[in-house]
């Protein structure tokens, strides 16, 4: 099926950028968007180094208290927070 004459081809019109004030406006806020993002990216990346460096420090003396290397993989025994005999977990 043809189009009418009056209507221009969609895709001759509408895929092409226009070069007007607002798309350099658009096109400014999301430069602006984007270093945002990035910037807040960078930010979660430094706090989830810095809690993967506690977390390390935390490993590393709950290791250095029972004598074991991976002291967390939940195969050990716990201790009774009463002072009782450890419990054997299941």
């Amino acid at each position: 099926m043809a189009q009418p004459a009056d209507k221009p081809d969609a895709t001759s019109s509408d895929t092409q950028p226009s070069s007007g004030p607002s798309t350099q406006a658009e096109m400014a806020r999301a430069f602006k968007d984007l270093a945002r993002g990035e910037q807040q990216a960078a930010a979660i990346e430094r706090n989830l180094a810095n809690l993967e460096s506690k977390l390390d420090a935390l490993l590393a003396s709950v290791e250095a208290e029972t004598g074991a290397p991976g002291a967390g993989d939940g195969e050990e025994a716990r201790a009774d927070p009463e002072g009782g005999q450890p419990e054997q977990k299941q």
